[in-house]
């Protein structure tokens, strides 16, 4: 029984070990802690100092003290992680030991299933814990990405699945204790139903809590993989229209040449079909490039720029420092948000005129951006100012509107303003962000 016993700390202290790297991404050091472990454990399992039913508490006070010492990190994250990561394998453990004691029972009677269910349930555990790691380690990004997506999906599932057995659990411990004439197995049952429902109200909480991060963090990815791909838009086009420029001007010299003697020779017709020629090449480098001194802004800018109409008017005024407090993510929430909807705007104006301006404001503890822009409404579409940041005017209102939802949290954050004006036929978007705050 020693030597199962033995087996079954070797095994706790591997299911440690890689339950910190599992969960917390912390590795252990100073293995020789371990070896000194192994064989203090060995000298108590096999002299009997300690009685039997004392063993299980001695593995776990000696595993848990090794891994405090072990771990590489600091005492504080010890002391919060060690504590979770023993519930978290103590629940484990006892789970799959019941089921391997079950399985035991039935095929090898009590006496083999008392005397393996410990061994056998550590080392499911210790299985379990092994593929964690090994799904932690891998570096095939997308099939973790894809498992990181399956989870939230299956969250109200395992959340309400677990209500449910505390439900039946406490259910079952009031059935049993009408049966029980102990009034102090009735006081403890009462206060255990008591603390049971306590729990699954907190755990209905933490479920909405948890799904609010959720949605949010979810939302951060996404505007910074928009970010990125507009980041990348923009450089790519910068690097392209460098190397136009550079060849351009390259056979610039022989273009003259070629011109000179069609003039010479006076072919007034030719001359003007390569000027055109030299035109549709030029045409490319001609259109403009915006500079704001911000990586996400100028990146926003062109990005949406490339997409109006040739005939709507796009000015841009005022720098902006890229070091600033407010993040990337949260500024391509603001500015991304309302330039998307300004240019929207401006592609629904049938005749007259079209145009967006941008004006950029920065000062020691603040950042405004206007955004001003020419827009079409009905007649009969009377909107006030604060229905209209709020609502959409697209026949898709489920899908739409959200962005400007976004911006006001994302400037709520901040402790900014933002305020949005219907003046006639165009819309003005003004919004004010604290640029020294701690967000």
């Amino acid at each position: 029984m020693a030597g199962i016993r033995l087996c079954g700390f070797l095994i706790e202290l591997w299911e440690y070990q890689l339950g910190m790297k599992a969960f917390f991404s912390v590795r252990l050091h100073r293995k020789w802690m371990a070896a000194v472990g192994i064989v203090l454990y060995g000298m108590l399992a096999f002299s009997g100092w300690i009685k039997e039913e004392y063993m299980y508490l001695s593995a776990y006070a000696l595993t848990v003290a090794l891994i405090f010492f072990m771990a590489d990190t600091n005492w504080k994250r010890k002391a919060g992680e060690i504590p979770i990561l023993l519930f978290i394998i103590s629940c484990m453990e006892s789970f799959f030991e019941e089921g391997v004691y079950a399985v035991l029972k039935w095929h090898g009677g009590t006496v083999l299933a008392r005397k393996w269910d410990y061994l056998g349930g550590s080392i499911v555990t210790l299985g379990v814990l092994a593929v964690l790691v090994i799904f932690h380690d891998r570096k095939h990004r997308k099939e973790k990405e894809d498992i990181i997506r399956f989870i939230p999906k299956w969250m109200v599932f395992f959340v309400i699945l677990m209500a449910v057995e505390v439900i039946l659990t406490v259910t079952g411990l009031s059935y049993a204790k009408k049966y029980i004439m102990d009034d102090r197995f009735r006081i403890f049952a009462g206060l255990l139903s008591s603390a049971a429902y306590f729990a699954v109200c907190i755990l209905g909480i933490f479920f909405i809590y948890i799904k609010k991060i959720n949605e949010r963090l979810e939302l951060a990815v996404e505007t910074e993989r928009r970010l990125k791909e507009m980041q990348k838009k923009y450089y790519e086009d910068m690097l392209m229209r460098e190397e136009e420029t550079r060849k351009y001007r390259h056979d610039l010299r022989n273009h003259l040449i070629c011109l000179y003697g069609l003039a010479k020779e006076e072919q007034a017709k030719k001359v003007m079909a390569y000027i055109r020629n030299m035109e549709e090449q030029a045409r490319f480098i001609q259109q403009k490039f915006y500079t704001t001194g911000n990586k996400v802004l100028d990146a926003l800018v062109n990005y949406y720029g490339s997409l109006i109409e040739l005939d709507t008017r796009l000015r841009v005024s005022g720098k902006v420092e890229h070091d600033l407090e407010i993040t990337d993510t949260d500024l391509c929430t603001v500015f991304g948000n309302l330039l998307q909807n300004a240019v929207e705007g401006v592609m629904r104006v049938q005749g007259g005129e079209k145009y967006i301006w941008i004006q950029f404001e920065q000062g020691r503890e603040y950042l405004r951006i206007r955004i001003e822009n020419s827009a079409v409404f009905p007649e009969n579409n009377i909107l006030q100012t604060k229905k209209f940041f709020t609502e959409t005017i697209k026949k898709d209102k489920r899908n739409h509107g959200i962005g400007i939802s976004n911006v006001q949290e994302t400037v709520k954050r901040y402790q900014g303003k933002v305020n949005v004006l219907r003046e006639g036929q165009k819309v003005v978007a003004e919004v004010i962000l604290r640029n020294r705050v701690t967000v």
